[in-house]
């Protein structure tokens, strides 16, 4: 969600505006999953993932904007604009990751797994394709496996 607010005193030059932004955004994604573990002792592994398939996702943008004109201007004392819309779209993706991970077993067949998803490929049908490598926080997923 991206917000900005302007305010300034009556008399000045500035206006005051309010703006607001919030993109929803729903994957659901299909195909194959493939990991191969590098054992640190019986408590942790190491491992490599990679997958592939195809995702749908569908995405909703709401804007809002209210400004109130010059403060101070004699010739809009109320002067102003409100506007707010709502987009929706959908696609269909293919896409492909590789993400390496560290996994804690407390126990033999439950795992706590921390991974990092680093290479993502995507090409949209419409959009054509892009990869993208990246490490940051933001890649990072916190997650509980059970292995049977």
């Amino acid at each position: 969600a991206n917000h900005q607010e302007r305010a300034s005193a009556p008399g000045s030059s500035s206006t005051f505006y309010h703006y607001d932004s919030k993109t929803v955004s729903h994957s659901y994604n299909i195909g194959p999953m493939a990991r191969y573990y590098v054992s640190l002792g019986n408590k942790f592994a190491l491992f490599a993932e990679g997958t592939a398939g195809f995702a749908l996702i569908s995405k909703r943008a709401e804007h809002n904007f209210l400004g109130s004109g010059q403060f101070g201007d004699p010739m809009s004392p109320t002067g102003g604009s409100q506007s707010s819309s709502t987009s929706r779209s959908k696609e269909v993706v293919l896409y492909g990751t590789v993400s390496p991970g560290l996994v804690f077993f407390p126990s033999d067949r439950l795992g706590i797994e921390l991974k990092a998803n680093v290479l993502h490929y995507r090409y949209g049908f419409d959009q054509g394709s892009d990869t993208d490598t990246n490490l940051s926080l933001s890649r990072m997923n916190l997650g509980i496996g059970y292995y049977f």
